[in-house]
């Protein structure tokens, strides 16, 4: 309910998963957030399942994250400055247009690697950019889409990195507006 109550995503958009054992449970697709209670599923971490008809449609990225890190919780979220921020790019490219699939500049966003990728399992899929960028920083900014984090442990912190990341690109974001620092006196300075 805290990643609704926080504006990271309105009440159908994002997801969440926790691994438990050998296997994870993940929000099924168009599960509300803040009334999980029956709308998650049971997936083996090997794959073996035909559980993706109803579970998010970024499950194989939740499993290829369980599979090579050691976290047991992710979120996924749309928080709007975050998404609005990951496609500006000071750097001239000669694949402005399709930077949301194969951006090659290395860029980051409140210390969480900003990365490229489509849904789904293909060639320029979030399965092969969003698991390295989490086992690198905890978190992956994917460009034109959304924010994905995660914790060892704790959801609490799982979201409190999301917050933060929303934070420094909100600061980020009204500083290019306006030309100016915007001060934040609760928290402090952004990481980057």
């Amino acid at each position: 309910k805290e990643i609704v109550k926080s504006g990271l995503v309105d009440s159908f958009f994002g997801n969440l998963s926790l691994r438990v054992g050998d296997t994870m449970l993940i929000s099924q697709t168009a599960a509300s957030l803040d009334e999980l209670e029956d709308a998650l599923e049971e997936v083996p971490l090997e794959g073996s399942s035909t559980v993706a008809l109803v579970a998010s449609s970024e499950m194989p990225t939740h499993l290829r994250v369980y599979q090579c890190s050691p976290n047991r919780v992710i979120l996924h979220g749309h928080p709007r400055f975050s998404v609005v921020m990951s496609m500006y790019c000071e750097t001239p490219c000669e694949l402005e247009g399709k930077c949301h699939l194969r951006c090659p500049e290395e860029r980051s966003l409140c210390g969480a690697k900003v990365v490229p990728g489509e849904i789904g399992t293909g060639r320029y899929a979030i399965v092969n950019t969003v698991p390295e960028a989490i086992r690198a920083t905890g978190s992956a900014v994917v460009i034109s889409h959304g924010v994905f984090t995660a914790h060892r442990t704790d959801i609490a912190e799982a979201l409190k990195r999301m917050v933060e990341i929303e934070r420094c690109a909100k600061l980020r974001y009204y500083k290019i507006v306006t030309g100016r620092e915007i001060e934040d006196t609760e928290s402090g300075p952004c990481p980057d």
